[in-house]
């Protein structure tokens, strides 16, 4: 047997390099399996929360395209009387993410890390790190986030 035999439009057998076999000469055969399944779309970027007051709100983080993940900011209700819209409404204005490292402390954190798990994201509790210069603190909660996730699965609809 020499040269290609077709089976179908993917599955292929072709006559490959010789070899002895039993003292004989023999054919290697080689053969391409068919693909079950359609190509995957490229894995969605990870959308990582970070809620810290002392983190600017204000002015984007910048975020190279590159990067495997999206990094949205809030710094949480400012007081008692402010309310947070996930805890009121259900809904985060930022929307849906994989995962939330919050330092929040006061009147709203207990709730808001309520409703975040209550939504099956995983939360990071990071106020033992809203101490340190902030560079160091978004360095360190891009961490501890990737962790969360890697710890405890892929995110509903990565892929």
């Amino acid at each position: 047997m020499h040269g290609v035999r077709t089976k179908g439009p993917i599955d292929r057998w072709r006559a490959g390099a010789r070899s002895m076999q039993n003292g004989k000469e023999a054919e290697m055969l080689q053969r391409m399996l068919p693909v079950t399944e359609e190509p995957r779309p490229p894995l969605r970027r990870l959308r990582i929360l970070i809620e810290d007051p002392l983190l600017n709100a204000d002015r984007p983080v910048v975020q190279d395209p590159a990067t495997p993940f999206e990094v949205a900011v809030c710094s949480g209700p400012a007081s008692d009387r402010e309310i947070c819209p996930l805890v009121v409404h259900g809904t985060c204005p930022l929307g849906p993410c994989d995962v939330v490292v919050t330092a929040l402390e006061g009147a709203w954190s207990a709730s808001v890390h309520a409703a975040w798990r209550q939504e099956g994201v995983p939360v990071v509790d990071a106020r033992d790190v809203a101490t340190s210069p902030a560079s160091d603190r978004l360095t360190h909660y891009i961490g501890a986030a990737v962790a969360a996730v890697l710890l405890s699965g892929p995110p509903a609809g990565a892929g």
